[in-house]
């Protein structure tokens, strides 16, 4: 049996994983790393193993110990990390893990219909990118809270959920990206490996100009700053002349960091008058800010958002 197109690497010897049970009865093949497992726990978890044994056996079938060997075509690392946690099934869902493992078990849940591995995996990725603002909100303070943090996890994140049509988590995913991210960063990465994706790279400047043009409108999380040249100080401002300097000051700090805020709070060290004035239309302005949010980023509406999995 063979899920792929070629066998292992001409001339490179076999290597024989830790995962390896003397009564098991396949042995899976991913390149030149092999696998002794039983076809009963794949076949309990996966309709594509259990409809593949019951296969009936080509008489040229490659065995290895008197088990037929399954070659795949997946990335050694994910197959190990797939059946480790199917052999050692600990990871509970307030549990703290590794990316890695959860995008493993997201690509190969996909493509063998691990369907309940798959979806566990799929909760945490959504859980860390909400479809609600009263969620990113409770979710942010903590972020990453279901996996072990690490810079440029936000980078990883969107390219799984895009690779893998998480629709529901790409809008929030987007804007991780973007909030963390300066603009010389979208191009040339975080250094070493992590670096966006053509298609995300693509995304996320034009996303970017959308969001910093939205956030300084007048309807704007900063919209404040412009609010206040049209209308001035409240006339009941206890400091008129602080509250203008605050303003002054915060709109020359947006302008020359250019930073993507739009669904960012405002502590602006203004009188309680003024302070109260702007975080009512801050609060406002998240709202529809969050409410547009996927079309800032070329999505549909959020209530047409559907995972495809």
């Amino acid at each position: 049996m063979s899920l792929s197109d070629s066998s292992a690497t001409e001339g490179v010897p076999i290597v024989r994983s830790d995962i390896w049970y003397s009564d098991g009865s396949v042995v899976l093949q991913a390149q030149n790393t092999q696998w002794r497992v039983h076809w009963s726990l794949l076949g309990q978890h996966s309709a594509f193993f259990r409809d593949m044994q019951a296969l009936p056996q080509p008489p040229d079938q490659p065995t290895v110990e008197g088990c037929p060997v399954v070659e795949l075509h997946d990335d050694v690392a994910d197959v190990h990390r797939l059946l480790r946690v199917l052999y050692s099934p600990t990871i509970a869902p307030q549990k703290v893990i590794r990316f890695d493992v959860v995008a493993a078990l997201i690509r190969l849940g996909r493509k063998y219909e691990f369907r309940a591995l798959l979806n566990s995996a799929v909760q945490r990725i959504t859980f860390e990118n909400p479809t609600t603002l009263k969620e990113y909100d409770a979710r942010e303070p903590s972020f990453p809270g279901n996996f072990i943090g690490y810079r440029g996890i936000e980078y990883d994140m969107l390219a799984l959920a895009r690779e893998n049509n998480i629709m529901t988590a790409l809008p929030c995913a987007y804007y991780r990206v973007l909030r963390c991210s300066t603009h010389k960063e979208l191009f040339d990465g975080l250094g070493g490996a992590t670096f966006l994706a053509p298609a995300d790279q693509r995304q996320c400047n034009l996303s970017r100009e959308k969001l910093i043009m939205a956030q300084m409108g007048c309807l704007g999380s900063l919209g404040w700053l412009w609010d206040w040249d049209s209308h001035g100080t409240p006339p009941d401002c206890k400091t008129p002349d602080m509250c203008s300097r605050v303003r002054a000051e915060a709109a020359r700090g947006y302008h020359n960091s250019v930073e993507v805020r739009a669904l960012e709070s405002t502590d602006t060290g203004s009188c309680s008058v003024c302070f109260s004035r702007i975080k009512n239309g801050v609060r406002q302005a998240r709202l529809m800010m969050w409410a547009h949010l996927p079309t800032y980023c070329d999505l549909p509406r959020w209530k047409e958002l559907k995972n495809d999995l």
